[in-house]
């Protein structure tokens, strides 16, 4: 009865841990989802100041904020009220996240975060993650426009984080994820002034350690060991295969002299017949 008793606490307590998951992992998507449909209802609306401007590059009135949004057919949000300058480094960060399909890894480990809604490691993964994916594109943009953007750079990333009437849509949504200057803004700036193009002796010096990395990690030290076992085992086998056959062979003309005696024994023993 014990063992029976345990056995339904147990079922017990697994169905409710695993109602808790499901309901926390529903209210983590239908937030998302909810805050994603929001903001495409907004972006729709006739009188949301939106505007196409070229293919795949749409304007917004009303505040500071681009970003790029939509996972089948992206498109790149621009703030309307950026000047020449700032609008280049904006659009070459959002061109950056599109050819790195950041639109679609973003939201996939958004998804995770929602499954794994318990895990605060999973969280911190995700946090840090965003935060090396925009200092990333923060680097590459200053490799293509050269060391003279950092300034105008850093600015926009400032101007672009106060987001205006718009923040308030965009928080919490997907969208936010891949806007300009949503996250980590005090860092990415400090980072984009402090960055410096890495010396090649560097780079092949850090290309040479992960190949020593990756070498060393898929090798299989034990495999001459592996093999010597095997080798010794074997010798041990025919060792031993040698000293049965030795024995069998000691053994045989015993055996002879055995059934020798034993049938001379019988046929004394046979009565003699008379002559």
């Amino acid at each position: 009865m014990d063992n029976r008793d345990n056995a339904d606490d147990s079922l017990q307590t697994f169905r409710v841990l695993s109602i808790a998951w499901l309901l926390g992992m529903a209210g983590f998507m239908g937030y998302h989802t909810f805050s994603y449909l929001r903001m495409r209802n907004r972006l729709r609306r006739p009188d949301g100041g939106v505007r196409q401007v070229e293919p795949g590059i749409c304007e917004i009135d009303g505040g500071h904020l681009s970003f790029v949004m939509g996972l089948v057919h992206p498109v790149i949000y621009l703030s309307s009220g950026l000047d020449p300058e700032s609008r280049k480094v904006v659009l070459c960060h959002e061109r950056v996240h599109l050819q790195r399909r950041d639109y679609l890894f973003k939201p996939a480990a958004l998804l995770i975060c929602c499954v794994h809604w318990f895990n605060p490691l999973v969280w911190l993964a995700f946090y840090l993650m965003n935060m090396d994916c925009e200092m990333s594109c923060d680097e590459k943009v200053v490799k293509l426009l050269g060391e003279e953007s950092k300034k105008i750079y850093s600015y926009t990333l400032l101007e672009e984080a106060s987001g205006g009437e718009w923040k308030r849509y965009r928080g919490g949504s997907i969208c936010a994820l891949l806007s300009f200057g949503e996250d980590h803004v005090k860092n990415r700036i400090r980072h984009v002034l402090d960055y410096r193009k890495p010396p090649f002796w560097v780079m092949i010096g850090a290309a040479a350690v992960i190949a020593v990395l990756v070498v060393c990690l898929c090798s299989n030290p034990g495999s001459g060991t592996d093999a010597a076992d095997v080798a010794n085992a074997d010798s041990g086998a025919e060792t031993e295969a040698d000293a049965a056959r030795a024995t069998d062979g000691q053994m045989q003309p015993r055996k002879l002299q055995q059934g020798s005696l034993r049938r001379m024994k019988w046929i004394m023993r046979l009565p003699k017949r008379n002559g």
